[in-house]
């Protein structure tokens, strides 16, 4: 009889034991909250990392439901969440999304920006535009909270004399400039670079219906730097 209890009273231990363990285990493995203000890495469009994503029909349909309206939307894949942060749609270009801040608290993840929205009077492109940013933080189940946009009206500088001219369009540099061949001047020079204006940056050549080649008119000022900045672009 004492053998059977001491028996039992080992088998008692042993399954506490490995309750006990099995418990601490998936305490581990439960990842930590961030708290306060989070790091995170924009996904650029036009990057293989974007084509990646946007490969997968889930993804590019949540992308695309999503993308005309205000706000933040979220969407998780394995160990990553993708932020989608959009001013909706817009009846013109210049306005653009900065100073993005991704904090956590203990039940959610807010999310504010900063909306610069152009000024009276200013040139942008006359189409609709869709202002946004796609981020990526660690995955995690806190609520996605979205706090609204605090609005830059964008000021006209009166000092930016806007040039005119012609020539031919060489083609994308990167996402930020351009070259053109200028008309009327010799070969070895024609060629030069123009950084293009925010309000004008985004799917340039797709917008524009421009490829190398054409022939075209456009406006320009000199930044600062000395640097000429493209306003507007048309085919001749």
């Amino acid at each position: 009889m004492g053998k059977r209890l001491r028996f039992v009273a080992l088998m008692v231990f042993v399954l506490v034991f490995t309750i006990a363990c099995g418990s601490g285990e998936d305490t581990a493995e439960k990842p930590e909250l961030q708290m306060g203000e989070i790091e995170f890495e924009q996904v650029e469009v036009n990057t293989d990392a974007f084509d990646e994503l946007y490969g997968d029909s889930e993804f590019a349909a949540w992308y695309d439901e999503n993308l005309k309206e205000e706000g933040a939307f979220s969407y998780t894949v394995g160990e990553k969440r993708y932020v989608l942060l959009s001013a909706g749609e817009k009846n013109t270009g210049g306005y653009t999304l900065e100073n993005v801040v991704v904090k956590g608290t203990e039940d959610s993840i807010e999310i504010t920006a900063d909306l610069n929205v152009p000024g009276e009077g200013s040139l942008v492109t006359q189409a609709l535009t869709y202002p946004n940013v796609l981020l990526s933080i660690p995955a995690d189940e806190r609520e996605l909270v979205f706090k609204g946009f605090k609005e830059n009206v964008q000021k006209t500088t009166e000092k930016e004399e806007l040039l005119q001219d012609t020539g031919e369009y060489v083609g994308q540099i990167d996402p930020h400039s351009i070259e053109i061949k200028i008309s009327g001047v010799p070969e070895e020079q024609a060629a030069k670079a123009f950084q293009l204006d925010e309000s004008i940056r985004e799917d340039f050549e797709e917008r524009h219906g421009l490829q190398p080649g054409d022939k075209v008119k456009f406006s320009y000022f000199v930044d600062e730097h000395q640097r000429p900045v493209l306003k507007e672009i048309s085919t001749l």
